[in-house]
């Protein structure tokens, strides 16, 4: 067994770190921003659905920014919606993978759930997941 040929230590840790990075499965987490008013009737409907979404799914981050009593999440979301090509909002305004959509009733929901399902796959209900709610000021770019 002695005639065989040995492998670079270099090739056989990039090897291994192909194999760590390869798969279905996300380095990170997809994030969901789910920017909402608290006198918006149509995102306090869209609030706990979006909130139960988000906990089916393992590889999803929710963050909440409330914009009516916080001007610095109204600019985070006015600047995201520019970011995307959007010179005028509305609520609820939901961005995921560069996707928006502005506000809610069934068939946006499914649309949001499908765009989810695309990106981290289902999950069954009671699995674990951290929801980040942010209601104060933001000090960190979407």
């Amino acid at each position: 067994m002695g005639g065989g040929r040995r492998i670079s230590p270099i090739i056989f840790a990039t090897g291994l770190l192909v194999l760590a990075t390869a798969g279905p499965a996300r380095a990170e987490k997809a994030t969901l921003l789910f920017f909402w008013a608290v006198n918006c009737p149509h995102c306090l409907e869209a609030r706990p659905v979006i909130e139960e979404m988000a906990r089916r799914y393992d590889d999803l981050q929710l963050r909440q920014f409330e914009v009516w009593n916080h001007p610095e999440n109204y600019r985070l979301m006015m600047d995201t919606a520019a970011e995307l090509g959007y010179d005028r909002v509305m609520t609820p305004m939901v961005v995921l993978d560069r996707q928006i959509w502005f506000g809610f009733d069934d068939e946006t929901a499914a649309a949001i759930e499908a765009a989810v399902n695309r990106l981290t796959g289902p999950r069954e209900m009671g699995e674990m997941f951290k929801v980040m709610a942010v209601t104060g000021p933001v000090s960190e770019p979407a």
